[in-house]
């Protein structure tokens, strides 16, 4: 992950979460949901959800590693990126 600009959030961050390659598997929320919805099966409905998840963690961990920098006290940095 690159540098944030916390001045401008609304078009830096934005574009910088558009650009990682590991989002396009967002694709598997939508159709995880629809798959639920259409009754797919439970096969193909866990593994759609399964890769969704993967670049919601990576998004979840990039923003408590942003959180972490902008306070002051490392030990609570530390164990904010040790809860998430």
């Amino acid at each position: 992950s690159g540098n944030l600009d916390m001045a401008n959030p609304s078009g830096s961050v934005l574009k910088e979460l558009l650009l990682e390659q590991i989002n396009v598997l967002l694709i598997g929320l939508p159709l995880g949901i629809a798959s639920g919805w259409l009754q797919w099966g439970d096969i193909p409905t866990f593994w759609l959800n399964f890769i969704a998840l993967v670049p919601l963690a990576k998004l979840l961990g990039d923003a408590t590693d942003q959180l972490a920098e902008g306070l002051q006290n490392d030990t609570v940095g530390g164990l904010l990126n040790a809860t998430f």
